[in-house]
């Protein structure tokens, strides 16, 4: 890319002229025609989008619609609240110069009544309307914020582009080109070497001096307060282990006492067990002696002894 040379804002002097155009969109019109040839190119791509015209156009047109409505509605809210108070003062006997001055329902009461309600109507027809066009204002409105914003968006990226292009084609010196210019010069005169030896023990300086510095110092609060932290963090990791230790002991625990209640706990049904059986042949035999009491008498030889 050429090397560019912009004209400065403002610039009158006919002698600042642009270097090559660039690859860059032109504008046309006016604006493009009042612009030096050479210049042409250097002019930003900052147009307008059609969509974002058009939307700034129903934008205006959904305002000044808005202002329109917003007068509609006060004036009918005004005749609204003058035709309700006649209504009022004629239903309610108040003489006035537009009024009778009997109070009741009578003709003007309910014409003016009649005549009150319907401005209701027109004015409630009115502020819907309003309520529709503040809506679609307040829609056009954000539309219209997020196509500035869009619009910025794309001037800031041209812009910067353009920044970018300008400095490339500069080529201006880092700082490896600025030691290699002084290296070369270094080589041809003694003074910028010295300058340039200078420069390194310097930097060398810079970057070891935190390190003379905690050498200089020594122990100082920081370190006292990374003990502190490193003893802490020790101290409870000992706690944790202890109580680590504490609950598999306990669990170890509760595990033995499960184990002696289960052997317990069986130890007692076989008891229960024993006992049943025990239960069971002791009232097999009891029911052995009630039937030989029973047929005893009946079946015993003459002599034989008798159970009491």
């Amino acid at each position: 890319m050429p090397p560019a040379t912009a004209p400065r804002i403002g610039a009158t002097n006919s002698s600042e002229t642009c270097a090559g155009p660039l690859p860059v969109s032109r504008l046309s019109g006016t604006q493009q025609d009042a612009l030096p040839a050479r210049c042409a190119g250097y002019v930003l791509p900052l147009t307008e989008s059609p969509e974002a015209a058009a939307n700034r156009t129903r934008l205006a047109a959904a305002q000044a619609e808005l202002t329109r409505l917003t007068g509609v509605v006060n004036t009918d809210t005004n005749q609204f609240q003058a035709a309700q108070d006649r209504a009022i003062n004629e239903c309610g006997g108040r003489a006035t110069p537009e009024t009778t001055g009997r109070a009741g329902a009578g003709p003007l009461c309910r014409s003016l009544q009649d005549h009150a309600r319907a401005l209701n109507a027109i004015l409630q027809r009115d502020l819907d309307n309003l309520r529709r066009a503040q809506n679609e204002n307040a829609v056009l409105t954000r539309t219209a914020a997020r196509d500035q914003e869009s619009a910025l968006g794309a001037k800031t990226s041209s812009i910067d582009a353009r920044v970018r292009d300008y400095r490339d084609s500069q080529h201006e010196p880092g700082l490896i080109d600025r030691f290699q210019a002084l290296s070369e010069l270094g080589s041809r005169s003694f003074q910028f070497s010295f300058i340039q030896w200078l420069i390194r023990i310097l930097v060398v300086m810079v970057e070891a001096m935190p390190a003379f510095a905690r050498v200089a110092i020594g122990r100082g609060t920081v370190d006292r307060i990374i003990d502190e932290e490193q003893n802490y963090q020790e101290q409870a990791l000992h706690r944790s282990h202890e109580i680590a230790e504490l609950l598999a002991r306990m669990e170890l625990k509760e595990a033995g006492l499960e184990a002696a209640a289960a052997r317990r706990h069986e130890e007692l049904m076989q008891q229960i067990r024993s006992a049943r059986a025990q239960d069971a042949w002791v009232r097999e035999f009891e029911k052995g002696v009630e039937e030989l009491l029973a047929t005893g008498p009946a079946d015993e030889p003459p002599g034989s002894p008798r159970i009491a």
